[in-house]
């Protein structure tokens, strides 16, 4: 597919994408799953009372958290630069209890849950929004492994890493090799 139609085809399924949502934070049913469009997930358990979606958040590395992303539609002073989530469509009944803790394997049931839902409920069609993320918080873990690894050798040869990034990026080679 060449990039203007590509281009076009993602502009098109946004455009619909938009239309879908659901347009009201009252009509959304508590401890349902739902398709949703949010900055770290696309499929979250609805929790009323935290007006709040529990998601599958991949962060850094390969392992899933639970996280709770707030609604768009939440701008009170606690909340507001926070609400990220536009829920989509209704998927279905959560089927585990909905509670503020677990315990380690009932998370492990349910990010697992959460994930399948997410790749059998895709938001664009064609797209592994869950493979993405996976590999979007692999590649940052790595970034960030590197970086300790050249702050430690940079600090064997007494430089911080503040001075490198200030001047040592400047050059074309790196003045460190071991």
């Amino acid at each position: 597919m060449k990039m203007t139609n590509a281009m076009n085809h993602v502009m098109n399924e946004l455009i619909k994408f938009s239309k879908e949502m659901l347009e009201n934070i009252e009509n959304l049913k508590n401890g349902y799953c739902y398709k949703i469009f949010a900055r770290n997930a696309y499929v979250g358990v609805w929790k009323e009372n935290q007006k709040a979606f529990m998601i599958s958040r991949y962060k850094m590395g390969a392992n899933p958290f639970l996280f709770d992303e707030c609604h768009w539609d939440t701008n009170d002073e606690k909340t507001f630069p926070f609400g990220t989530v536009k829920p989509i469509e209704l998927i279905e009944k959560f089927p585990f209890e909905l509670k503020e803790n677990y315990i380690d394997s009932e998370e492990q049931q349910i990010l697992s849950y959460l994930d399948a839902l997410e790749e059998n409920n895709s938001v664009i069609a064609g797209i592994n929004t869950l493979q993405h993320r996976k590999q979007s918080a692999i590649r940052y873990e790595k970034k960030l492994e590197a970086k300790r690894r050249l702050a430690a050798r940079l600090k064997r040869h007494g430089i911080s890493i503040a001075d490198y990034e200030k001047h040592g990026k400047a050059r074309k080679s790196n003045p460190i090799r071991s």
